[in-house]
């Protein structure tokens, strides 16, 4: 075992060994750059291609406005006006209340008045 490891390490001081173990590393190595670049300008080509492909379609559809386009915009405003009241609620409500604290009577009647308050805003 000794024998073996003197050896290499007899092989590695020789810088001439050494020089072509580096040689051996950057060739690896230059392969290894080469093969990524290779698949990175494939994912480029297909990128570029399915871009060409989603600029065609664009292309091809009609961009006036419909009513329904319309509405469903409007739709999504308000959804989105929903969801931050009731972030805005649900932030007031876990800082102000201990639920563990509370009484489960209290806990329900108070979420279910909420729920019929909502229910009765979102009739009107």
């Amino acid at each position: 075992m000794n024998a073996v490891i003197k050896s290499h390490q007899e092989m590695y001081d020789r810088p001439e060994n050494r020089f072509q173990l580096a040689l051996r590393s950057n060739e690896i190595l230059t392969k290894e750059v080469n093969h990524g670049r290779a698949e990175y300008l494939v994912g480029i080509q297909a990128f570029n291609k399915s871009h060409e492909n989603l600029h065609k379609i664009l292309c091809m559809t009609d961009p006036k406005e419909t009513t329904l386009t319309i509405n469903l915009r409007e739709r999504n405003r308000d959804l989105v006006r929903r969801v931050k009241r009731l972030e805005k609620a649900n932030s007031a409500l876990s800082s102000r209340l201990r639920l563990e604290d509370m009484d489960p009577e209290a806990l329900v009647l108070m979420v279910e008045g909420g729920f019929l308050h909502f229910l009765r805003s979102s009739a009107s």
